[in-house]
């Protein structure tokens, strides 16, 4: 009896020790299926991919969309710069084989990045390794910035290096405004509007004039609050020809003189002016009208003189017509008081091109 007691407990021992040592090796086991599965968590892939951006050493493609003024290269360089040394943290927005998370830095959310899940397996019958890779990452740009012009016809205009065409082009070129008169003689300058928009930066624009100059911009560019660009430039003004000048000042002078009759001729009629007008010029209508009318007004007095002369902003728009801002004081003494009135005249004239002569179609006061 004694014998088969003994016999008992040592296979009882060596039962217990075999189920001990399979038991021992299960736990292990599954210790390190556990320790597997929670090393597979996305979670992780997710961790290190922010690791690499924020360092600066993420390889991998980034999904944006280029345009025609800017380039997908471009603007993925400049979405990894702005990432570059950020704290960036993560937010699940779906899950799956595919799980996409936000990204952020702080409340800024700054992108998404989807993971697609790989060389998947089944452990413990109810759990799924996987491991993970970046599918797609897909950065917020919030900008759509725009840029509109106002350009003399035959102007280039320029959005990124890239030239604006008719594609670009809003509408049809419109006349110069305040143009009336001269378009009763001769072509007027035209005006073209464009318009870029839909860039995702603030763009880089240039103007370049009807001969190939590039245009200075300082005065004509605006932005308005949320980095929308316009552009609104008008024709340059340029060296005035010495003749031309001379011809404009004397013409001006001329046409002052007779309404205080002091252009020869002036008392009988309007043919001494009419040189310098086309024929049946509203100025000369104008000039008829006070002759016959008002030139009373003006009281006994000695010769004109003029000081304070200058003539400027002169702006050739094609061969058959230019521009120009004539200002002087004309001091008239009066003989019956002895009293000086000085007459300041600022005003732009328009010539055109009328039979090989310089005519003025125009005259705009800029007082």
């Amino acid at each position: 009896m004694a014998k088969k007691k003994k016999i008992f407990w040592k296979i009882w021992f060596i039962y217990i020790t075999l189920i001990a040592i399979v038991i021992a090796f299960l736990w292990v086991k599954i210790w390190g299926l556990m320790k597997e599965f929670e090393a597979a968590q996305p979670k992780y892939a997710v961790e290190e991919f922010l690791k690499q951006l924020s360092e600066g050493t993420y390889q991998g493609d980034i999904t944006i969309e280029g345009n025609a003024y800017e380039s997908k290269d471009a603007l993925v360089e400049e979405f990894k710069n702005s990432v570059k040394g950020k704290p960036l943290t993560y937010r699940p927005e779906s899950s799956g084989t595919a799980m996409v998370y936000g990204i952020y830095e702080g409340e800024n959310k700054l992108g998404k990045v989807t993971f697609q899940a790989y060389d998947q397996r089944q452990i413990l019958v109810l759990l799924t390794i996987s491991k993970w890779q970046v599918a797609g990452v897909e950065p917020k740009l919030s900008g759509n910035h725009k840029v509109n012009f106002h350009l003399p016809e035959g102007y280039v205009a320029t959005v990124n290096g890239l030239v604006l065409g008719k594609e670009q082009q809003v509408g049809e070129a419109a006349p110069m405004e305040g143009m009336d008169y001269v378009a009763e003689y001769v072509s007027v300058p035209m005006f073209c509007d464009y318009e870029v928009k839909g860039l995702l930066n603030k763009p880089v624009v240039t103007v370049k004039g009807a001969s190939g100059e590039e245009m200075d911009l300082s005065s004509a560019l605006t932005e308005d609050g949320a980095g929308n660009l316009t552009v609104n430039i008008g024709y340059s003004p340029s060296a005035m020809p010495e003749d031309l000048s001379q011809y404009a000042i004397q013409a001006a002078k001329d046409y002052s003189n007779f309404f205080s009759r002091d252009l020869p001729g002036a008392r009988q009629s309007t043919a001494c002016l009419q040189k310098y007008f086309p024929a049946n010029s509203y100025y000369i209508g104008l000039a008829e009208k006070y002759r016959t009318g008002d030139m009373w007004m003006y009281s006994d007095h000695a010769t004109p003189t003029f000081t304070d002369l200058s003539i400027s902003e002169y702006i050739s728009y094609h061969d058959s017509l230019f521009s120009c801002r004539v200002v002087f004081d004309k001091n008239i003494y009066l003989n019956r008081t002895g009293e000086t009135r000085v007459e300041h005249n600022d005003q732009t004239y328009y010539f055109v091109l009328q039979n090989g002569k310089w005519l003025i179609a125009d005259i705009k006061s800029n007082l």
